[in-house]
């Protein structure tokens, strides 16, 4: 009843501790299979698993979670894409950084990077891509790379280590193209925006702050207020200079309940192309952390 109910929600750790209370499997199963709906960090959800012993059990919860749709698919699968442990990430780094003729090189890190069953932080990529030495070659791996990092909000990161701007706006392409494919996923689906008398308390309190910023950053942070695009814009729309407005737009996504209204509302308060590029970005590689 308290998974059903539609004004509960809970984090994946909390999930646990209630199915913790069953001491039945099949119990487990069934009410990890009804609380996936219910969770606010989907991402975690890789929790529940160590609770499951039978094999066949994980393979069921599985089968269900990626029968649920486009958008739980994306999230479920993103839950279980770990980057490659530090060890093994390191033998491969150094088995490439001996490697001194220059094409070659190029080529033993793309079968790295391009192989199906690794995945590796913006960092790691940075560090493969640093021992790359001319322009052409690091663009083709970074355009290669992406669909195999497991932040791709931080992929932007990566964008200083071309040094022309021909160079650059070809990768953004690539990557708003990949994001794009994968599709918006809403984790706030059916959870209620801030009501009309609360979210004018805060943004009047957000006015009448010294550093309204840090405040507001501070409400988007907080896993019990959500809003809809058009609360977070006017809240945004506080902030005066462009690269403070980026922040709070990617700050305040992780908590809009209609992320398909949040660009277009969002882009007339950004006008560099390079601010919307990155938001737009973000927007489509957003995974709950």
């Amino acid at each position: 009843s308290a998974l059903q109910d539609n004004n509960n929600y809970f984090t994946a750790a909390q999930l646990v501790e209630l199915l913790n209370q069953i001491p039945l499997e099949s119990g487990r199963l069934t009410l990890a299979k009804l609380g996936y709906a219910k969770l606010t960090d989907p991402a975690n959800f890789t929790l529940v698993y160590q609770l499951l012993n039978d094999p066949a059990a994980k393979t069921e919860l599985t089968a269900f979670i990626r029968s649920q749709g486009a958008d739980v698919s994306a999230s479920f699968s993103e839950s279980f894409r770990t980057p490659l442990n530090e060890a093994s990430f390191k033998t491969l780094l150094d088995r490439s950084r001996r490697n001194m003729d220059p094409s070659t090189r190029v080529n033993e890190i793309a079968a790295i990077i391009t192989n199906q069953t690794q995945y590796f932080t913006v960092d790691q990529v940075r560090r493969l891509l640093e021992l790359v030495d001319f322009e052409t070659g690091r663009l083709q791996l970074l355009k290669a790379v992406y669909s195999q990092v497991t932040d791709p909000w931080n992929f932007p990161r990566l964008y200083s280590m071309l040094s022309t701007d021909a160079a650059k706006l070809e990768l953004v392409n690539r990557v708003i193209s990949t994001a794009e494919n994968s599709g918006l996923v809403n984790y706030n689906l059916g959870k209620p925006a801030t009501g009309a008398e609360e979210f004018t308390k805060l943004i009047n309190t957000a006015r009448e702050k010294a550093a309204p910023v840090v405040y507001l950053t501070g409400i988007f942070n907080e896993n019990r207020y959500y809003f809809s695009a058009a609360q977070a814009v006017q809240m945004i729309s506080l902030a005066e200079a462009e690269a403070t407005r980026l922040a709070l737009a990617k700050a305040a996504y992780r908590s809009i309940v209609d992320p398909e209204n949040f660009i277009s509302l969002s882009f007339p308060l950004l006008h560099l192309p390079a601010s919307r590029n990155e938001l737009l970005i973000y927007a489509y590689s957003f995974r709950m952390p």
